[in-house]
């Protein structure tokens, strides 16, 4: 694997960034020194919303699920702790965080059942209400309080200990150091967990998610877990919140906090762990300095704050703070790959594809088989008095090359669809080697060897290209969903990656974002992101679309040279 793909931003970057960190914990670290106690407190609380805001940023803004209930975690998290100091006489810091954590993540486990089966403005709904069931449960729970009634919450939780006793209780200043190190803790798990191959699979998600399953991926489960563990977070964060304020209230349940800590996703910047952080503590100590003048202006500013955002700083103001100072400080140090070379003289785009490999066999022999790969027998599909499939029936041996034709409107797209699963048919069967896959999901189609491209292109526009073709080729992998490796550490996946873009002209571009490239490179990048995931049988919905005589012709060469026992339908 080459060093381009065994880091992507190389050493200068990443020494940058381990110094930023260092200077940052250095600073937390001597604000104890320097602040009075109620500035320390007041800051111990922001860094704790910053850990809940980075729990709500990893379903926001790298998932893409709004949710208006995130505030019930946080709650369960701080009673959960709070009952195992007063109910229990729990002391033990660790064993209340370990409470948070585990009690929100298993009612995240039960909720993601319901509020997943929606996507949307319904999922946004069916999280609101959740969080509302919550807080009608604190209240109306006995249990929860020890003066009989939940409506109080629990009061008098206080600081607690690394030991098993009231001596050893923490200091305000300890709690601070030890809520830093959470948050500093927190930041690097979950910025692990966004170059492990599941933080891939949930920001495609969030570009494009049936194009996710058309790769190979459960796009379903990929939801549930982040919910979970974005869940888990926010009850750690629960747990130091409760023991911070000394009380655990039915409203932390509520919408007023879930919306609060969106705006502070939205306005620190979401999809950047570090901007929600920022945006944690200017809201904290603007809340707390408008507290001590205008309390009640307090939601007028912070509205404001929001609609100078949107105007202004769409992405976040701590984004565009970080762009701003990068321009700045940016140096001409080499020449970004054009995203199409042009003739100088004719002003037409250069056919830029790679070397085409010889064909397997000389052109015009015929290629027979034995084995059908791809058979359809009376596939039919109706919508309403619509029939836009009716009884299909073909068989494609294994390596053929079949050409779908027809004029528009014919159905031959919605066949497509019931091959690769989209849709489900009326009546018929599909069949892949001998195995019927009729009522097998997109995902599961896609593991088992079927491979698309799109009539419109199908990608990650805010993704480079290496990402588009990394996301490709770990759908089809065991280890797609796994959280603990850095994905670039499989090399194996990368050196087949780089020969891909390479053989298709695009590796000069890989570092540049999809929405940048010409079309002719789109429609590439979408073959490229289909053969990345090394089907068995490849349906191509007219890959020349919109493209000019030479880039259909230099496509059409390299076609001829794929792999023989690659199956190929196109319409």
């Amino acid at each position: 694997m080459s060093a381009a793909v065994a880091d992507r931003r190389g050493a200068p970057g990443w020494a940058k960034r381990v110094a930023l960190l260092v200077a940052c914990c250095a600073a937390l670290a001597v604000l104890p020194a320097v602040l009075p106690d109620y500035l320390q407190d007041v800051m111990t609380k922001a860094l704790i919303m910053g850990i809940f805001a980075m729990s709500l940023d990893l379903l926001l803004g790298y998932t893409g699920l709004f949710s208006l209930g995130h505030a019930a975690f946080l709650g369960m998290g701080g009673y959960a702790a709070g009952m195992l100091m007063i109910r229990y006489e729990v002391l033990n810091l660790w064993a209340g965080l370990v409470a948070g954590v585990v009690v929100a993540a298993i009612a995240a486990l039960l909720f993601g059942l319901l509020a997943l089966r929606v996507r949307g403005a319904y999922f946004l709904l069916v999280t609101f209400a959740l969080g509302q069931l919550a807080v009608a449960a604190a209240r109306d729970w006995a249990y929860l309080s020890p003066v009989g009634s939940g409506t109080e919450g629990l009061i008098g939780i206080g600081l607690p200990s690394f030991g098993s006793s009231l001596d050893s209780s923490l200091t305000t200043s300890d709690f601070y150091l030890v809520t830093a190190v959470a948050l500093v803790l927190s930041f690097l798990a979950l910025r692990h967990l966004l170059t492990t191959p599941l933080g891939y699979a949930l920001q495609g998600v969030r570009e494009s998610e049936p194009r996710m399953r058309a790769l190979g991926y459960n796009t379903w489960t990929v939801k549930y877990v982040v919910y979970v563990v974005g869940a888990a977070f926010a009850g750690l964060a629960g747990a130091l919140l409760a023991y911070s304020d000394g009380i655990a209230v039915p409203d932390t349940f509520g919408v007023n906090t879930s919306t609060l800590v969106l705006l502070m996703v939205l306005i620190g910047g979401a999809g950047t762990l570090y901007g929600p952080v920022l945006g944690a503590i200017l809201l904290v100590f603007g809340e707390y300095y408008a507290s001590s003048s205008a309390a009640e202006r307090w939601p007028l500013i912070l509205g404001a704050l929001f609609v100078v955002t949107v105007m202004f700083a769409r992405h976040g103001l701590a984004v565009a703070v970080v762009q701003r100072w990068r321009r700045h400080v940016a140096r001409d140090g080499g020449r970004r790959p054009r995203v199409a070379e042009r003739d100088e003289h004719s002003g037409a785009e250069v056919d830029s594809l790679g070397p085409v490999a010889a064909p397997v066999r000389a052109a015009g022999a015929p290629w027979t088989s034995t084995e059908v790969a791809l058979e359809v027998d009376g596939l039919a599909k109706h919508f309403g008095g619509v029939r836009a499939v009716q009884d299909v029936s073909l068989a494609v041996g294994k390596g053929e090359r079949l050409a779908v034709i027809g004029t528009n409107g014919a159905g031959k797209s919605t066949l497509f669809k019931l091959i690769a699963g989209d849709l489900a048919p009326t009546h018929g069967r599909v069949a892949l080697f001998g195995s019927d896959i009729t009522g097998a999901p997109v995902h599961r189609r896609a593991r088992l060897g079927i491979g698309r491209s799109f009539q419109l292109t199908s990608l990650f526009p805010h993704m480079t290209v290496w990402t588009n073709g990394w996301l490709a080729v770990q759908g089809v992998q065991p280890w797609r969903m796994q959280a603990t490796r850095r994905a670039t550490s499989h090399s194996d996946a990368g050196s087949r990656l780089e020969g891909l873009l390479s053989d298709w002209g695009l590796w000069e571009l890989r570092d540049v974002p999809v929405a940048e490239l010409g079309y002719g490179d789109q429609r590439r990048l979408e073959i490229v992101v289909a053969l990345a995931s090394d089907p068995r049988v490849l349906l191509m919905d007219e890959p020349t679309a919109g493209q000019t005589m030479e880039e259909s012709q230099a496509l059409a060469r390299h076609l001829r040279a794929l792999p023989r026992d690659v199956t190929v339908v196109v319409i």
